[in-house]
């Protein structure tokens, strides 16, 4: 019943034989899942459904990337459309990060970042795949994220480096500073799906 309403809105889909195979081994996996009767029911929504037809008939990378590798991670951003029309700021991704449990082991907080950075790259991705947002707001979303991502990346890097060589310190004897900068399509807001992340750092 699930592929026959599926099959009901292929058309919508710019590739709908791509779609159909994608949809059907995401069901399949579905149904190996200790809780698939949940994971079921979720892919009954008619949002989740066009969501799916959208992204599974115009990106394999992202079907093959994420969903396959990271299903448990990201299929709970697939089946909450409602998430799809925010707009999330700076702030609001700078939140996020510091909610991270600062408490825990280092190895289980480096984890916990690449977790929160794979779901919100894939809710974008989603977000300009399915039409709710253009290539230039896209673009400004990712920029964001990598930016707040870069910033909890080098938090979480300098606190085992602090205490392993203590702080860094001038001639003078005032604390050394550093910046990071971002170069090429990051420094210039223009991040697009295979764009590299350039840094550079300053001390």
């Amino acid at each position: 019943m699930l592929i026959k309403h599926f099959t009901h809105i292929l058309p919508r889909s710019s590739n709908p034989q791509l779609a159909l195979k994608q949809f059907l081994a995401l069901v399949n996996q579905a149904l190996s899942g200790s809780d698939w009767t949940g994971a079921i029911d979720a892919l009954e929504s008619p949002e989740v459904l066009e969501t799916l037809a959208d992204m599974m008939g115009v990106s394999q990378f992202l079907w093959e990337d994420f969903l396959r590798m990271q299903h448990e991670n990201l299929f709970p951003v697939l089946i909450d459309t409602a998430a799809l029309d925010e707009v999330r700021t700076r702030d609001q991704l700078l939140a996020s990060i510091a909610q991270l449990a600062p408490g825990l082991p280092q190895e289980t907080r480096v984890t916990r970042l690449n977790r929160f950075k794979d779901r919100e790259m894939f809710r974008i991705d989603l977000r300009h795949i399915t039409g709710r947002i253009g290539f230039e707001q896209f673009a400004s979303e990712l920029t964001t994220l990598a930016e707040v991502v870069v910033a909890g990346a080098f938090e979480l890097a300098e606190g085992p480096l602090l205490r392993r060589f203590g702080r860094p310190m001038l001639r003078d004897g005032a604390p050394s500073t550093w910046c990071v900068c971002a170069l090429g399509k990051f420094g210039g807001a223009e991040l697009g799906f295979g764009s590299d992340v350039e840094l550079v750092l300053i001390y």
